[in-house]
């Protein structure tokens, strides 16, 4: 929903199902950054609050304030200043201060770069195999400043301090301005993220060049969480006569290519191509080019068939067939995991013990986990721990479907309740395990159907406390990893 309607605030209960308020904020920060998250819940310890502010959340109010305070809460989040609980103020603090030094250093390093002119574009050629000659360029940026690393984590930096609209159209600027210098007939491939593509700023950028000799590629480095939105925000590229592809990183290893409409011109003649919709090419690998044609023996247009080669001979030359463009397939990394091995992003807790390190369950490290806690005591009574994991890619899984996987172990020092860990998937609930006595450390798992979007699967786990009061023994569970591959 906030996706979709982007309001000024999102104002967002912390304790929700299939996932929390914590992918809430954490989404809404991704894919509708102008949107202020206020988190509202009856929990006011400093881990909960520093997990909500985190994920993405600008403020925290506790249920129980009163109405006008809430109101001014609102208010505040619009205008970007933050309100949180007097009991957490010290840790928030303590954290943001290191944030903030982190962060001033970084922002600097930033400015540098587009103070002083410090990124530069080469060109890579796009070579016809036949002839021998290029028939197009793709603009691939530098930035020529300390730290010296990759230019994707100088754009990821940037996108992190609100610098990422200034970083992406500097280097199509720079790109644009060397167009007169490429050979004719030679196209510029250009690059930008799903959220920089979405802007008008971008779209009145490339309207000043000659669009018909400019292809938009959306980044790799970067998944896309809405395509009718970003559909809909490349219509007025689109009409300018800017053509566009779609890579798709999926989890078998494949790829997906979505052909956008387009208008196609030879000469004075100009055809209306794919007018009902995009076209999606399947059974690609990730990480390779591919050169996409359609043939159209009578420039008719309409829906067209699109075609793609990694060998940009096959059709050149050849009477009815066009070049639409080409493009290197994203390839999906996982996050910082690597391969076709799927983590949860975000995690949430939902009961009165905190889950130690939570992150630790999706961190790929063996040796490390997350720890859910459960007691009855006295003075407590029964209180346990129950975190629930979500924010897997948004990738649907194909034909040959998926396995989920959840590495675990259980201590149960005496008579408990019933520790458990549920999946869902597309709604539907798959207990994995369920167990009052102890588990040594295990794998459990379940298939993932084909069709199933990963965005739509959550782990909850939930740490079952003794039946009696039990002293200072409490129950353990441990999450030493959740993956789907």
């Amino acid at each position: 929903m906030v996706r979709s309607l982007r309001p000024a605030v999102c104002l967002c209960d912390v304790r929700l199902p299939g996932g929390g308020g914590e992918l809430v904020a954490a989404e809404a920060r991704r894919s509708a950054p102008e949107t202020r998250v206020v988190a509202l819940s009856a929990y006011d310890d400093p881990n909960t609050i520093m997990a909500m502010l985190r994920a993405g959340a600008i403020s925290y109010i506790v249920k129980g304030t009163a109405g006008d305070e809430v109101l001014d809460s609102v208010h505040r989040a619009i205008r970007g200043q933050a309100s949180m609980p007097a009991v957490a103020a010290s840790a928030v603090g303590a954290e943001l201060r290191g944030q903030r030094d982190h962060s001033h250093d970084t922002v600097i390093s930033l400015r540098r770069v587009l103070d002083r002119g410090l990124m530069s574009v080469v060109f890579q050629p796009i070579v016809d195999m036949r002839s021998r000659e290029p028939i197009a360029f793709e603009a691939l940026c530098r930035v020529n400043s300390s730290p010296y690393r990759p230019p994707d984590q100088w754009f990821a930096d940037a996108a992190a301090h609100d610098l990422g609209l200034e970083f992406e159209l500097r280097a199509v600027a720079l790109a644009l301005d060397h167009l007169d210098h490429l050979p004719d007939g030679c196209s510029l491939h250009l690059n930008a993220s799903p959220s920089v593509a979405m802007r008008p700023e971008l779209g009145a950028l490339l309207r000043r060049g000659e669009p018909e000799r400019l292809i938009l590629e959306i980044t790799e480095h970067a998944h896309i969480g809405d395509y009718p939105a970003l559909n809909a925000a490349l219509a007025p590229i689109r009409d300018a006569g800017v053509g566009a592809l779609i890579g798709v990183a999926l989890t078998t290893g494949g790829a997906e290519i979505i052909v956008e409409p387009f208008t196609a011109t030879v000469g004075t003649l100009s055809a209306s191509i794919l007018p009902a919709g995009p076209y999606t090419l399947s059974g690609e690998n990730q990480g390779e080019r591919y050169y996409i044609y359609y043939f159209d023996p009578n420039f008719a247009g309409g829906a067209i068939t699109p075609i793609a080669t990694q060998n940009v001979a096959d059709f050149l030359g050849k009477p009815g067939y066009y070049l639409i463009d080409s493009i290197v397939t994203p390839k999906y990394t996982g996050g910082s995991y690597g391969g076709n091995v799927y983590r949860p992003s975000s995690w949430s807790d939902t009961g009165l013990r905190s889950t130690q390190t939570p992150g630790c369950a999706c961190d790929a490290d063996p040796a490390t986990f997350a720890q859910l806690t459960a007691q009855n005591t006295s003075l407590a009574g029964q209180t346990n721990s129950d975190c629930v994991w979500a924010g897997f890619a948004p990738v649907v899984v194909p034909s040959g479907g998926a396995t989920l996987t959840v590495i675990a172990y259980l201590l149960v020092p005496a008579a408990a309740n019933d520790s458990t860990i549920t999946a869902t998937i597309g709604g539907v609930p798959t207990v994995l395990l369920s167990s009052s006595t102890s588990l040594a450390q295990a794998s459990y798992t379940c298939a993932v159907p084909a069709g199933t979007d990963l965005s739509s699967i959550s782990i909850e786990a939930i740490a079952g406390p003794q039946l009696s009061v039990s002293g200072a023994s409490m129950v353990s569970l441990k999450i030493f990893d959740i993956n789907i591959q």
